[in-house]
């Protein structure tokens, strides 16, 4: 009788944890999100981790649904005009580790596409969503600590609800072979920062950033597709917005 009790109290608890994860995920803020997750959102993940392995870490939450177990994977981001861009890129260089630095400042969308799926399901939503969506305002408004480093919000107002309704359009589509990770909410944000463990360094770097900081402007002009390499990323290709 013991046993069985203990057994229904694990699976409730179990069940209320789950809830607690799902309710609260609405109104997390990147931060937050990323501290509860403790793992970064953005990608960095990849190329940030001791893996060598062309395809995803080993974590489950970040595995593609029915890939391969060595199959090529992909990241899907935002693509911005340039001035925006290299704002961003200068921030990350001037205060991401440069041994993990692999990749240029991005906006993730989506973290671990397997190749398998690319020329049909994938291609074919990406050109949809593209030719139905025009060019946005997109800015990076707001400074904020991660767990181990900085990362710069994209609010709501400002092109964050524009990101979260394209990542939407397309996890319908793709649902049945997206990670735990992609199929999670997102909060767009650049990470400048990340991997520190020095927290004096991760507020002297935070209280720098911040002393004179200005929101930068900027415009989403379309959807880029990394093929993913432990050494950093390459281009595969551009799914420019046409829309009106």
């Amino acid at each position: 009788m013991h046993v069985v009790r203990s057994i229904v109290q694990s699976q409730h608890l179990k069940h209320l944890k789950l809830l607690k994860r799902l309710k609260l995920s609405e109104y997390m803020t990147p931060s937050t999100t990323e501290q509860v997750q403790n793992f970064s959102s953005d990608a960095t993940s990849f190329t940030e981790s001791s893996q060598n392995s062309p395809r995803s870490p080993s974590r489950t939450y970040q595995q593609p649904n029915n890939a391969g177990p060595n199959e090529q994977l992909y990241i899907l981001t935002i693509k911005t005009d340039e001035d925006l861009q290299n704002a961003m890129n200068d921030l990350r260089r001037r205060y991401f580790p440069p041994q993990i630095n692999r990749t240029d400042a991005h906006l993730t969308l989506f973290h671990a596409l397997a190749e398998s799926k690319l020329k049909i399901e994938i291609y074919d939503a990406l050109e949809k969503v593209a030719s139905n969506t025009a060019k946005y305002e997109i800015a990076a408004t707001k400074p904020f600590k991660l767990s181990k480093g900085i990362a710069i919000g994209i609010p709501s107002t400002h092109g964050g609800s524009m990101c979260r309704k394209l990542h939407s359009d397309l996890q319908t589509p793709w649902n049945e072979f997206l990670s735990q990770q992609d199929r999670a909410l997102i909060n767009a944000h650049y990470t400048i920062m990340n991997k520190v463990d020095d927290r004096e360094k991760i507020d002297n770097a935070f209280e720098e950033v911040t002393k004179d900081w200005h929101p930068v402007y900027g415009t989403a002009i379309g959807l880029t597709l990394w093929k993913y390499f432990p050494q950093g990323w390459e281009w595969s290709k551009d799914f420019l917005f046409e829309g009106a």
